[in-house]
């Protein structure tokens, strides 16, 4: 049953993952600036369990609560729906010296159950930091998902833990 359980998880997980990436989309709501459309691939990861600092900035959706901790890069979840996966959908742009640019966007997966926390880290350009476009400018959003869908998008952070 437990084995069950845990492939119909992965399934839906999976599913919802491919559902909420994609071709980066261009964003004008917060610059006045489009920016650009360049598809990154999409990177998956797996939350290991672990106990939330109080130094984070959450967004709760459907069955779930996301967390960025800008210090360490990394991302919180909370399941709070059984038996499904709890998710952080994320997008990263990074400014070129002109406009926002999407470089990176993934997911971290909880499938660790219904209460538990669980993180995954990642590692960003910093806001004060060159970047791969030769500017120093990094921003993060992301938005919480469940088996019933997804909070809407928080407004943009620049990345500067």
């Amino acid at each position: 049953m437990r084995s069950k359980l845990l492939a119909t998880t992965l399934g839906v997980a999976t599913l919802l993952a491919l559902s909420l990436t994609g071709a980066a989309q261009a964003d004008t709501s917060d610059t006045g600036r489009t920016a650009a459309t360049t598809a990154a691939a999409s990177e998956i990861d797996y939350a290991v369990a672990g106990s939330p600092p109080s130094d984070r900035i959450c967004t709760s959706g459907q069955g779930s609560t996301g967390c960025l901790r800008k210090y360490g890069d990394q991302w919180w979840v909370l399941d709070t729906d059984r038996p499904y996966a709890a998710i952080v959908n994320w997008e990263n742009q990074l400014w070129d010296g002109a406009s926002w640019r999407s470089y990176r966007n993934g997911n971290c997966e909880n499938l660790l159950g219904e209460g538990s926390w669980g993180v995954c880290n990642k590692d960003y350009y910093e806001n004060s930091s060159l970047n791969a476009y030769g500017s120093y400018g990094s921003r993060l959003r992301w938005r919480a998902c469940g088996v019933f869908g997804c909070s809407p998008w928080t407004s943009w952070t620049l990345n500067n833990g």
